[in-house]
């Protein structure tokens, strides 16, 4: 209750260390322990909550929900291998259980076993309820590729007409035909699809309110020299965190997997961790952080976001290497994240906003990232996307490496040993050959990453131009000033 009460407060030490009590006293907790692993996994206490986790577990080990819950909450930290020996002895006692089979599949693509992780994917299909197909369609469909004719295509359809009136699974079947009808160059059937699906979506989950712009407009105008020269100066002088930043589907996990692939480096993924370490700000806002930084206590509160930031990069990583955090928000947090990490670096995706938008819009994200479902909010976002990087190169120009996707596509040779020498590190060829290196990812890039360099995808979303002109519109109207 006071780990609680202090998060609710926004006491992030204090939660864990209550946490961190309770896991050293380890007392009969039963259920609790539950809970105990979620407030640990939401403040990025990766150590204890998988501890917590397995505790829960420990109280009834036969009991295939708790197995699933550790499973789960193991793979969200990296640890997708513990996740597979955590879900074995239920799938001993129950081969046909479809959730299971299906998080089997899911940690096996993660892990980059395309075959194996279609198999599982097909054996949960075949136990599966109606309702229940649509996550496993979706999962499936981004590891193989259609063809006319595909047998596959055709059960879709099939999907899509029995989940009617259950708008959230019929979305999610949608976006899988969709993907399934661009693989054939159905150009129009597979817009269709996923425009019924991103509408489904905007039915049932709603929009937040369109305010980008303003929280946009608010960084600009307060994130000033004058505004950082007037931070607290951090004593943190850590390199280790490389952060990749950029609108989703820019290319980040493609750069992402190319430092992964040094032997000085790991990915992290979308890691969300300093925004956690920082929680104690509230808003994060210029404004909040001038508050914060006429503490008596500045300096010293300063330094210790940036030292629990690194903290809870130990914790997820241990403390050795260089760590990729692709964290999206962080486009946002740009200043912040310098003026407390002093040392950071930055490596800012750049894509053409039409080949962006539409990979958005095609992309059934699990979570958040609500204004994908609409062509207009894409392009508004994105239009705040370029004002931010214009505003943080200019104001940061030593610490940010802009980098096109399209360039980095055609001349990786070219692009690579300037992102590395960037980020302090020194070329290796395994970064060229990053399609080889073998680690869990948890985006929506986990395919396309795997494979070698192609071009395809950087003028694919002509064929949808017709298609797209709501979004084209939104972000040509987008400019400063305007609504």
């Amino acid at each position: 209750m006071a780990a609680a009460q202090a998060l609710e407060a926004r006491d992030r030490s204090l939660a864990a260390r209550c946490i961190g009590q309770l896991i050293a006293e380890n007392p009969p907790l039963g259920d609790t322990w539950g809970s105990v692993a979620r407030l640990a996994s939401l403040i990025g206490e990766v150590t204890s909550a998988t501890t917590a986790a397995r505790r829960y577990m420990k109280v009834a080990p036969g009991d295939r929900d708790r197995r699933l819950f550790a499973a789960a909450l193991l793979a969200s930290h990296g640890q997708v291998d513990e996740a597979i020996s955590v879900i074995s002895p239920a799938l001993q006692k129950a081969p046909d259980d479809a959730a299971l089979r299906h998080f089997l599949g899911t940690c096996r693509a993660q892990l980059g076993q395309p075959e194996a992780a279609l198999r599982e994917l097909r054996r949960s299909l075949a136990t599966q309820q109606t309702a229940a197909l649509a996550v496993t369609w979706l999962t499936l469909a981004d590891l193989k590729t259609f063809v006319a004719g595909d047998s596959d295509i055709a059960a879709l359809q099939k999907a899509v007409a029995a989940l009617h009136g259950i708008d959230d699974m019929q979305s999610a079947a949608l976006y899988a035909l969709g993907k399934a009808l661009d693989d054939t160059g159905d150009v129009d059937g597979a817009f269709e699809a996923f425009e019924r699906g991103a509408a489904l979506l905007r039915r049932t989950r709603g929009s937040q309110a369109d305010d980008g712009r303003a929280y946009a407009d608010a960084l600009i105008a307060g994130s000033t020299r004058a505004h950082q020269q007037g931070l607290p100066v951090s004593a943190v002088t850590s390199s280790r965190p490389i952060f990749v930043l950029g609108a989703p589907r820019s290319g980040s996990t493609l750069v992402e997997q190319m430092l992964a692939s040094h032997s000085a480096v790991v990915g992290g993924g979308e890691l969300n961790l300093f925004q956690r370490a920082a929680m104690g700000l509230g808003s994060q806002l210029p404004d909040e952080q001038a508050r914060f930084a006429a503490r008596p206590d500045a300096a010293e509160a300063w330094s210790a976001i940036g030292e629990t930031y690194l903290h809870l990069l130990d914790q997820r990583f241990g403390a050795r290497g260089r760590v990729v955090d692709k964290t999206l928000s962080h486009t946002r947090m740009v200043g912040l994240i310098a003026s407390i990490l002093p040392e950071a670096r930055f490596i800012w995706m750049r894509r053409h906003p039409v080949a962006t938008g539409w990979s958005c819009f095609r992309t059934h994200f699990s979570e958040g990232l609500d204004w994908t479902w609409s062509q207009e909010q894409i392009g508004r976002y994105l239009r705040d996307e370029d004002r931010l990087h214009a505003h943080w190169t200019a104001l940061l120009p030593g610490s940010i490496l802009t980098v096109p996707y399209e360039g980095l596509v055609e001349a990786p040779g070219d692009w690579l040993p300037r992102i590395l020498e960037h980020v302090g590190l020194a070329m290796e060829p395994a970064t060229l050959a990053f399609q080889k290196t073998r680690r869990p990812i948890q985006t929506a890039s986990v395919s396309q990453v795997r494979k070698p360099l192609y071009n395809s995808a950087v003028a694919g979303w002509k064929r949808y131009e017709r298609h797209l002109q709501p979004m084209i519109s939104a972000y040509s109207a987008g400019a400063p000033g305007r609504s």
